[in-house]
């Protein structure tokens, strides 16, 4: 709900390219499938489509690059197809005749940098929607989920010695790091590891899984999310805020929502 009027009309077309690892790839996407089928291309297929190309008029080569990149972003059809068309055609039509050659030399690699910008653009202005309804009170919290009695994850850890289930979900090495030190804490109750996608999560301009829940001997519940210094940062601060603003309106003296980083000092309460 918090994306149904986004327009791409009016967004910025900021995007870096200049880090970008090219691959020659060829997409092909039939009417009746939603994912691209890849195929390398040999040197004499490159040589080939670069030929024709290089003959096209200047506006051909944008309408023939724009049409690639637009073709493998448009997926869902959310934004509609004419606007990633028209806010591709915008970003294209800045380039030079080399970052031309290059984009649909490389239409995969530079169709999925602008599908980032995109997916961003849109998120932003869902989690602006979101906190306005936040801040005219039309958002509340209340009391809706219940632990299940058993897990059964796929793959397990360890038994860990105050855990709330007999086997937790297997964690990977930051999360690890964040699950040994819940367990040597005096005053924790018990820690769960939260299977993502599968049971709570904040449900707010994005579905956020937090990786841990925990209880603390007083009784004050705690949302902990594990990051690492290698992901992106804008991930990061919109789980951050949203955490923030699920404490704020749960009621910040019975439950608390935190962001570990790594290499931090995990201090709780």
């Amino acid at each position: 709900m918090f994306r149904t009027k986004f327009s791409l009309k009016d967004k910025d077309t900021v995007i870096n390219f200049d880090s970008l690892n090219y691959e020659i790839v060829s997409f092909d996407v039939p009417d009746d499938e939603d994912s691209p089928r890849y195929e390398f291309l040999s040197d004499v297929k490159i040589k080939d489509f670069l030929k024709y190309f290089d003959n096209l008029t200047p506006a051909g080569q944008i309408r023939q690059c724009t049409d690639k990149i637009a073709g493998i972003i448009d997926k869902g059809n959310n934004p509609p197809s004419q606007h990633i068309t028209e806010y591709v055609l915008k970003i294209i039509s800045t380039f030079d005749r080399e970052r031309l050659r290059a984009a649909v030399q490389h239409s995969g690699v530079y169709a999925r940098k602008i599908k980032e910008k995109i997916d961003s653009l849109i998120d932003d202005y869902a989690q602006k929607n979101f906190m306005e309804q936040i801040d005219a009170k039309k958002i509340f919290a209340k009391p809706s989920y219940k632990l299940p009695d058993v897990t059964s994850p796929t793959r397990f850890q360890k038994t860990w010695s105050n855990s709330l289930y007999v086997a937790e979900e297997e964690v990977n090495s930051l999360e690890f790091k964040v699950a040994a030190a819940l367990t040597s804490l005096d005053n924790v109750l018990w820690w769960h590891r939260n299977r993502s996608r599968k049971e709570f999560y904040i449900n707010g301009f994005i579905n956020h899984y937090p990786d841990f829940i925990v209880k603390m001997k007083n009784g004050v519940i705690l949302l902990v999310e594990a990051k690492g210094d290698d992901r992106d940062n804008s991930d990061s601060r919109r789980k951050l805020e949203l955490g923030k603003s699920w404490e704020s309106k749960a009621g910040s003296d019975q439950y608390s929502y935190f962001m570990v980083i790594l290499w931090s000092l995990i201090t709780i309460p």
